[in-house]
């Protein structure tokens, strides 16, 4: 499942840099939808009993839940100067780890001791929604964004 995380990161930016081709804005649709699909068929995965169709939708959320780091990433490379982009990735990076990789896995394991695992694995679709959420949100100013970005000298 790791692997096919990994190829999501990179097939959902592959397609979302030629999505978003003379329509910078499509990264966020996309980056969006990245998020709503993977709460969506983890959300189906988790209703399902085990089996082969549950693995194949857990496939599908893992695939696509790291498909918004490609698309954000180029947001951030489209509104940094080349001279930043080291601090910018750098922290973009750690943006990453401090709001996700690192407290997902703590918040989650506390909650499943409260609660079990199997409820503590269903509420974490909401996270890839408030995440999609938070993609959208940045729609209403990011074309600006680029804008001024583009009229700097």
């Amino acid at each position: 499942f790791l692997l096919i995380c990994g190829c999501g990161m990179i097939l959902c930016g592959i397609a979302s840099d030629r999505a978003a081709q003379g329509r910078p804005d499509r990264k966020i649709f996309l980056a969006s939808g990245y998020g709503f699909g993977s709460a969506i068929a983890l959300s189906l995965a988790l209703m399902l009993p085990p089996g082969m169709l549950q693995l194949v939708l857990l496939g599908i959320a893992m695939f696509l839940v790291a498909g918004t780091t490609g698309p954000a990433g180029a947001m951030v490379a489209n509104l940094t100067p080349a001279a930043l982009h080291g601090s910018a990735f750098a922290t973009l990076t750690l943006a990453h780890n401090l709001l996700g990789l690192a407290p997902g896995p703590i918040a989650t394991g506390r909650i499943a001791d409260a609660i079990g695992l199997l409820d503590a694995l269903r509420i974490l679709p909401v996270a890839a929604v408030i995440a999609a959420l938070l993609f959208l949100a940045a729609r209403r100013s990011y074309l600006v964004d680029l804008e001024t970005v583009a009229s700097q000298p």
